[in-house]
């Protein structure tokens, strides 16, 4: 393992624990965190291999990580604010410090992880039911009846930064073999 590519991987889980700190403390991810993490994967990227390919490390590679990182979690975004776009642009940085290859592998293990925080997160804040009603009313389309002199119910939102930590740690340790 070269001197870059320890550098890449320990950028891209201290960017991913920042952001999941922050997430935690402030519920937001900020630009920050990503943008940096996102430029030094670039440079990283193209220092160590030049411009490379889309599945060799190099600039290409790194491109291709943050395109589809951002890409994939930008939908999530933009289809009902799934999550936000600090969340989005840290998936980038990883995806451009993980390079193309191993930002498929990252990207499939931070939707598990983010999948089982939702879950878990649903059960321990004890709103299963409304959740369940809400998710049946989108598949529907079916308008929300407000209920008169009602106040409608808080949002329920998850800092998706654990996730993002989670599934770093977890593409990683299977990008390299430890898993």
């Amino acid at each position: 393992m070269s001197w870059v590519e320890v550098a890449r991987l320990s950028l891209m889980l201290a960017a991913a624990a920042a952001g999941c700190a922050m997430d935690l403390w402030k519920r937001r991810i900020p630009d920050l965190i990503t943008w940096p993490a996102l430029g030094a994967g670039l440079i990283l990227s193209f220092a160590e291999d030049g411009l490379g390919g889309a599945f060799e490390r190099g600039l290409v590679s790194a491109v291709l990580g943050a395109a589809f990182c951002g890409f994939v979690f930008g939908m999530f975004y933009l289809w009902n604010r799934g999550m936000g776009a600090g969340d989005v642009k840290l998936m980038a940085a990883i995806g451009a410090l993980a390079g193309f290859s191993g930002s498929l592998g990252i990207a499939m293990c931070v939707g598990i992880a983010g999948a089982v925080l939702a879950l878990v997160w649903i059960v321990v804040s004890r709103r299963v039911g409304e959740q369940v009603q809400r998710l049946v009313r989108r598949f529907r389309r079916a308008p929300k009846e407000p209920e008169p002199g009602a106040a409608p119910p808080e949002r329920l939102t998850v800092p998706y930064g654990i996730a993002i930590l989670a599934g770093a740690v977890w593409g990683a340790l299977v990008q390299y073999g430890i898993l």
